[in-house]
């Protein structure tokens, strides 16, 4: 897919929405580390 055809499908603030998705794995993984740690 050419980078029009994704600018087109996403939305024009996709940038930030894929930081917010990464922090957002990110946190899930380290509240999963810390949960599986404490067991």
């Amino acid at each position: 897919m050419s980078r029009e055809e994704q600018e087109a499908y996403m939305p024009t603030d996709s940038k930030s929405y894929t930081i917010l998705l990464a922090n957002t794995s990110c946190l899930i993984r380290t509240v999963v580390t810390v949960a599986t740690q404490q067991f």
